[in-house]
């Protein structure tokens, strides 16, 4: 009997564990780094918001990055929802022979469907590693309404996601494990009081 209890509380231990690292993730994945042999030499990573709202933008963002020294351009596309990363820009310039990487020659340029396109012309001056840069972006009046968020006027409330159903999940699996483990006793009252 004891025995068939524990492998209930390990099974109930391992669901609750699962449950908890899927909501507490939000994003702790993409901003891993890719397991290659060489180290990073310099890429750019972030969130794209909309700046009324700031939630996340849901659509396909265009992303262009510019080395204006060697004239290499760099397009890609944003890989989750609202979250980008670049290639590896500083060992493409490095392999390609093209000098020292200088990020004051760098422009990005992001383009989403509903919105005002972004030019950053001044980043990080950080030569090395993984930069963070967060863009917000401001609707364009002329194109309408974007699909990724509500009108100006319209504030949703917070959207808690998977972090309280899995915080509650947790929390049953926890109690009920407990209670399944724990043997109940009888209480014996003697006469005497």
């Amino acid at each position: 009997m004891r025995r068939n209890a524990a492998v209930r509380l390990v099974a109930a231990l391992a669901m609750a564990l699962a449950a908890a690292t899927t909501a507490w993730a939000n994003g702790e994945e993409f901003f891993a780094l890719f397991e290659t042999d060489r180290p990073i030499e310099l890429l750019y990573t972030g969130r794209v918001r909309d700046k009324l709202t700031r939630r996340p933008i849901n659509d396909s963002i265009m992303f262009l990055l510019t080395d204006k020294r060697s004239g290499l351009d760099f397009p890609f596309l944003n890989d989750t929802p609202g979250h980008y990363r670049s290639p590896d820009v500083g060992a493409s310039i490095k392999d390609l022979g093209r000098g020292v990487v200088d990020p004051s020659q760098f422009e990005i340029r992001v383009e989403v469907s509903g919105y005002k396109t972004q030019t950053l012309t001044k980043l990080p001056r950080q030569t090395s590693g993984v930069v963070s840069i967060d863009f917000r972006m401001e609707r364009d009046p002329t194109f309408g309404q974007p699909a990724s968020g509500p009108a100006d006027d319209q504030f949703a409330p917070p959207d808690w996601g998977l972090i309280g159903v899995g915080g509650l999940f947790a929390l049953i699996i926890a109690a009920l494990a407990a209670r399944t483990l724990v043997p109940r006793q009888s209480v014996s009252r003697s006469p005497n009081g």
